[in-house]
């Protein structure tokens, strides 16, 4: 549950900032704002637990745990879009009009 609470501590802030910066920085349009706040997080999420992963690995692999951790990466960056996609919609509901 902590953990839980962490990711969502780090992960609503940064959607929301990120649309922000395409919105009132880089003027893109409605589907590059969702675009950029929903799937670079989960780009970041699959890229750092790759990374861990691919640390911590012990050469050679057991046969089957690069596929198995490769699926838990792609099921976490899929969570990730579960958990930023309501706040760039709520983002949008607020400030699009203000965005161009």
């Amino acid at each position: 549950m902590i953990v839980l609470l962490a990711w969502l501590a780090v992960l609503v802030p940064s959607a929301i900032a990120l649309w922000c910066i395409a919105a009132f920085v880089l003027h893109a349009e409605k589907a590059v704002r969702m675009c950029v706040a929903t799937l670079v997080p989960a780009l970041a999420v699959i890229c750092l637990f790759f990374a861990q992963y691919w640390t911590a690995r012990t050469p050679p692999a057991e046969p089957g745990w690069d596929i198995f951790f490769g699926i838990f990466f792609i099921l976490s960056g899929a969570a990730t879009v579960i958990v930023t996609l309501p706040v760039a919609y709520i983002a949008e509901a607020r400030f699009g009009s203000r965005a161009r």
